[in-house]
């Protein structure tokens, strides 16, 4: 049988609950008024920093369909790699960049160096993955085995290789933050504050 409760008592964690996200809204509100000139100068650089971004992508597309088709190079395993860096990466290292400048709040920052943290490890993966895949690639054409052949062996390889890259990149980042309890926030934001 549950004890009975008195309203007055089930309203206090909700009322914790909008103090919270009221000082949080608050402490946004008086960053946005009281540092709008460093916001506005880093949402600048960044739109920057998230172009020439995309420039070395592209110029990864510019490296990969460089040469014949029909032989790798190293230099297109490059540009392969290159022409993989993913969008959400550009936009979060962009971010990660101009947000010491913009004066962020503690909350705003640890979010950001989190997914910036988390952008990261997959992105690496994808990277390790591409490079991997171009060399194993690379190295059985300079060999001279057969397109029927190759493309097999490439299928089953390619999904060992991915299955195994981003084991190693979870594993890792998910073993440090069990076993030692860094994920690198803390460590990060104090580098941050150093800074300023």
């Amino acid at each position: 049988m549950k004890p009975e409760t008195s309203g007055e008592e089930s309203a206090v964690p909700n009322a914790v609950a909008n103090i919270d996200a009221n000082q949080l809204w608050g402490s946004l509100q008086d960053w946005l008024t009281t540092h709008y000139m460093e916001i506005a100068i880093a949402v600048a650089a960044a739109v920057g920093i998230y172009l020439v971004l995309n420039a070395v992508r592209a110029f990864g597309l510019k490296l990969r369909d460089r040469g014949d088709p029909d032989k790798a190079s190293i230099v297109s395993v490059i540009g392969q790699a290159l022409w993989q860096t993913k969008q959400w990466f550009m936009l979060i290292t962009a971010i990660k960049l101009v947000a010491a400048y913009a004066a962020m709040p503690p909350a705003l920052s640890q979010t950001i160096t989190f997914l910036f943290t988390i952008a990261v490890v997959f992105q690496v993966a994808i990277w390790a993955r591409e490079i991997v895949l171009g060399m194993i690639y690379y190295r059985a054409k300079a060999s001279g085995d057969s397109e029927d052949t190759l493309g097999s062996a490439m299928t089953l390889i390619r999904l060992l290789v991915t299955a195994v890259i981003f084991a190693i990149a979870l594993t890792d980042h998910l073993l440090r933050v069990i076993f030692t309890g860094d994920h690198g926030i803390e460590r990060d934001l104090a580098d941050q504050s150093h800074g300023e």
